[in-house]
């Protein structure tokens, strides 16, 4: 996305997939951050990050979540989102991919997880990986 040739119409609907989860998934707060060379470069442009259903349980972490346009990354919660026309963050791997945390080492976890390419299909959203 840092690739000058690369455009992005914020008119259009994205399904953004976010790699490496790790411990913590860092890398997807480059999709809400006030400072993100995303958001800087592509200005008007809107993305919720999907997080676990668990972190939503968590007082003030929850809030937090809330308050930076996080969404439960659930299949209902998404598909909702997406047919709103909102744009969508999501660490591909998820728990699985948490679990094969290694330092030094990125693994992403994609066989088997297609859904989110079926939800991009049905709600007409780019898929940007």
């Amino acid at each position: 996305l840092c690739d000058d040739d690369i455009k992005l119409d914020a008119s259009k609907k994205f399904l953004f997939g976010v790699h490496p989860h790790g411990i913590f998934p860092y890398g997807g707060i480059v999709l809400y951050a006030s400072e993100s060379p995303l958001l800087k470069r592509f200005p008007g442009l809107s993305i919720h990050p999907c997080g676990a259903t668990v972190i939503f349980k968590v007082p003030i972490l929850r809030e937090y979540l809330l308050w930076t346009g996080h969404l439960d990354a659930t299949r209902k919660s998404v598909e909702r989102a997406l047919s709103k026309d909102k744009n969508i963050g999501i660490v591909i791997g998820g728990e699985a991919e948490v679990l094969q945390t290694e330092n030094g080492k990125e693994r992403c976890v994609i066989l088997g997880r297609e859904g989110f390419v079926r939800m991009a299909l049905k709600h007409k959203a780019t898929l940007v990986p």
